[in-house]
């Protein structure tokens, strides 16, 4: 079998693409699937770029990968490109015929560069964290943490507490006698410093971004042993402030000291979160001192526009600990952060290597699911 890894940018690779997708249904798979036009790339210079490929056959599709670029630094202050992998998709998912073609497009995606990553996968026991494993990548939960706005439709929303009619009947007593919103409250009990940490804050909406994004990205940036780049031409091609997305500057007397980028979604029958209205917390950047202020004023924000329920995910110690003083849990994480071996590497020899690197849920596909 001759394979060979394509740009897709033809009107001939989207038939076979289309193609390949039939093939798929037919045999029940419906999750992954390839795009059915030539996509839009980004040009060269673009801060984000994604190039999708296909796996050839000659002429026939047999599977295809996305590779998105962005730009990142160490702490150190030596920047890279650095590459993100989404799930290789391989027709050996319907038939093992094809069960080399996985392995050839795990191949083309090392061959790229050094410095690669994959983000969210589903849990570590899917097919390609495991597989981004065993050819010995740092595979790990990036931890997921939530605070409850409305506990009443948090607990008759919840599809974890949907699922079974023991816990439904306890989620709707709680819920109506308003025991659950204490229960709650005292789970979220936000810590001393919380109360008084948004002392002469304040909070605006960004409607757009500015020059004030460098100059907090440069403050900020040391503390990160690793991280993509949050100065203003990155964030401007992360977090368009448009539709769901929203954006907030934190000030003290007039000075910009941090933002937060965040994603309001009405759910409809998701199958975590119901029908709840979640805020999903997707980045943030602040000086030291003003991390859990911004968090908190943020969150009363998101809350003012309807958000039920906020979550986030957070891998950087000093963030996870702000959100946990916030009043936010920490619940099971199926998003994972897996890294090249040389990427590992130049992160443990960086000050405070794994425990200071900074990947959010605004980093690769985390915003498609929510």
């Amino acid at each position: 079998m001759a394979i060979r890894i394509e740009l897709y940018k033809t009107a001939e690779q989207a038939v076979e693409a289309t193609a390949f997708n039939e093939r798929m249904r037919a045999h029940g798979q419906t999750e992954y699937l390839l795009t059915e036009y030539p996509p839009v790339m980004e040009p060269d210079d673009a801060p984000v770029r994604n190039r999708f490929y296909v796996a050839q056959e000659e002429e026939s599709v047999r599977g295809g990968l996305l590779l998105a670029a962005f730009p990142a630094a160490f702490g150190s202050g030596a920047e890279c490109d650095l590459l993100n992998s989404r799930e290789p998709l391989s027709e050996a998912i319907i038939d093992p015929k094809y069960s080399l073609v996985g392995l050839r497009l795990m191949r083309f995606m090392q061959q790229q560069g050094p410095y690669l990553f994959a983000l969210g996968m589903g849990g570590e026991d899917r097919p390609f964290p495991r597989l981004l494993k065993s050819a010995g990548w740092t595979v790990f939960p990036v931890p997921f943490l939530f605070r409850v706005v409305r506990a009443s439709r948090f607990l008759r929303e919840l599809r974890l507490l949907q699922a079974s009619p023991a816990r439904r009947l306890i989620a709707s007593i709680a819920a109506a006698t308003g025991l659950g919103k204490v229960g709650i409250s005292a789970l979220q009990f936000r810590s001393a410093a919380a109360a008084f940490s948004t002392r002469g804050l304040s909070v605006e909406p960004i409607t757009t971004w500015g020059n004030w994004a460098d100059e907090l990205w440069e403050q900020c940036r040391g503390e990160f042993s690793f991280a993509v780049r949050r100065d203003l031409k990155t964030v401007r091609a992360l977090y368009p402030l448009e539709g769901r997305t929203r954006g907030y500057l934190i000030r003290r007397d007039g000075r910009p000291v941090g933002w937060v980028a965040a994603l309001l979604t009405k759910m409809r029958d998701h199958k975590f979160f119901g029908n709840l209205q979640v805020a999903t917390l997707l980045d943030a950047v602040a000086i030291d001192g003003t991390k859990l202020g911004c968090i908190e004023l943020a969150s009363r924000a998101l809350a003012r526009e309807g958000a039920e329920l906020l979550v986030t995910n957070q891998s950087h110690a000093a963030w996870m600990q702000a959100f946990r003083s916030a009043g936010y849990l920490s619940g099971p994480s199926n998003y994972i952060l897996a890294l090249s071996k040389p990427l590992a590497a130049a992160i443990n020899a960086e000050p405070g290597g794994m425990a200071n690197v900074h990947f959010t849920r605004g980093d690769s596909d985390g915003r498609i699911f929510l």
